[in-house]
């Protein structure tokens, strides 16, 4: 029986035991749910707050993780951090840290660039056109030295000139004043020869009018004895003028004949060799006769009937090539050949001058009369420089181009050239000019290739 007691009553204090700390559990919980409905509440507003600074779709972003590293690194917390940088970058830029983006906005809008450039990259070109400025300004004042330096050099040349032409100007008067005494001496002089000059005249004059008269009478018989020897020059004239000879001019003359041709060949055979100094290449104008061989009312000398070029040379004949013949006139035996350059029997004296067009580029050149006097020198002839007593012929080519006279101050090596081409221009005219009114014949371009047979190049 007290066994069973026993054991009613350890379950009965089990079971309130149990009871108990369920009842503790039970308040336990509703204490901790209230807790938890005052934290969760806490928690909302907290977000709710946190969210004023920052959503939760921008908690994520790398940039605010960084400034939220840097935040921890100085052991502040983010917003603090943020003030205090605004606040340096403020005291920095605009000197005053209290100021706000639209304080520096507001400041910013008074410097150039900065509405379209970073505020580094504005300081940075400011730094450049400082620098460029600086430079710019260390050359003027170079510059400015430089012209200072010339300036007092000219000035010094200038005062140097001053006082050689205050020199020049006294030893001018001091010249100036022995010729005023000279000229007073002089004029006393020449009264007196005037004087005496003049008696010296009257004399003069008389025996000049008397003279005078003796010569009138002199001439009046003269002219008479002259109308009598023109009548008997007139007479003697008319009585020889079937017996008369005139020359043929000297560029007008045979040189040899044609002794054979073979048309088919092409080849002829004149009676001019070594003996008359012919030479491999010279050519030669064909002409039925000399009397073809004569100018036109231009001046200009005919084409032969042919052209032929020496291509063997014998001891008295030669054989030639035909290399230009005229249609209807082929070369046959007897017919003349002719060559300005040459003769069989003397050497031709030739000068030559003036531009020509020995190239056939059609743009006639100084340099070109080279050409032209070595033809000469090839087929016997000599060239001078200047007409002489013997000179035979005058060989022109064009005149020389004068070009606009260049100004007083123009480069000497200019006003040099202008000199030399107007000398040319007058050498030019002077040798026409006495060619003419001495005889010498005058052979342009033309008339020189026509009449040496080159006229088949041309």
């Amino acid at each position: 029986m007290a066994s069973r007691t026993s054991g009613n009553l350890g379950m009965g204090i089990t079971i309130t035991v149990m009871g108990v700390l369920l009842l503790a559990a039970f308040i336990l919980a509703i204490m901790f749910y209230g807790q938890k409905q005052k934290a969760q509440a806490d928690l909302e507003l907290a977000n709710t707050s946190l969210d004023d600074f920052i959503p939760e779709s921008e908690r994520q972003r790398d940039d605010v993780e960084r400034i939220h590293a840097l935040a921890r690194g100085e052991r502040k917390s983010v917003v603090m951090y943020l003030m205090h940088s605004m606040d340096e970058s403020m005291r920095r830029v605009t000197g005053a840290n209290e100021d706000t983006l639209t304080d520096l906005e507001t400041k910013l809008s008074d410097v150039g660039g900065a509405d379209s450039l970073p505020l580094l990259a504005v300081l940075a070109q400011r730094d450049r056109d400082i620098t460029t400025l600086e430079q710019r300004l260390e050359d003027a004042y170079r510059a400015r030295d430089a012209a200072q330096n010339d300036l007092q050099a000219e000035v010094d040349r200038n005062n140097a000139r001053a006082a050689e032409h205050r020199s020049t100007i006294s030893a001018l008067n001091d010249e100036i004043g022995r010729l005023s005494e000279d000229v007073d001496q002089y004029g006393t002089n020449v009264s007196s020869v005037v004087a005496s000059n003049n008696d010296r005249v009257e004399t003069i004059r008389r025996s000049s009018a008397e003279r005078e008269s003796n010569l009138q009478d002199r001439i009046a018989q003269l002219e008479q004895e002259s109308v009598l020897q023109q009548q008997v020059i007139n007479e003697l004239r008319s009585q020889q003028d079937d017996f008369r000879l005139e020359p043929l001019p000297e560029h007008s003359l045979v040189d040899g004949r044609v002794v054979g041709a073979s048309v088919a060949d092409r080849q002829v055979f004149i009676d001019l060799g070594k003996d008359q100094r012919v030479v491999l290449g010279m050519t030669f104008e064909v002409y039925g006769s000399g009397t073809d061989i004569r100018p036109d009312a231009d001046g200009e000398f005919p084409p032969g009937k042919a052209t032929i070029e020496v291509t063997r040379v014998g001891d008295s004949t030669s054989s030639a090539r035909i290399v230009r013949e005229s249609r209807g006139q082929p070369v046959v035996e007897g017919d003349v050949v002719a060559n300005a350059a040459y003769d069989p029997d003397k050497t031709y004296s030739f000068v030559v001058f003036g531009d020509f067009d020995a190239n056939h580029d059609g743009q006639p050149t100084s340099a070109e009369r080279g050409a032209i006097a070595s033809l000469v020198r090839d087929w016997g002839g000599k060239v001078e420089d200047d007409l002489t007593g013997g000179t035979d012929f005058l060989v022109l080519g064009d005149r020389p181009v004068l070009p606009p006279a260049p100004s007083p101050d123009a480069p000497l090596p200019l006003i040099q050239e202008y000199i030399r081409k107007q000398q040319l221009v007058q050498k030019y005219d002077e040798l026409f000019r006495t060619a003419t009114q001495t005889g010498i014949p005058v052979l342009n371009e033309n008339r020189f290739y026509t009449l040496t047979g080159l006229y088949a190049d041309r």
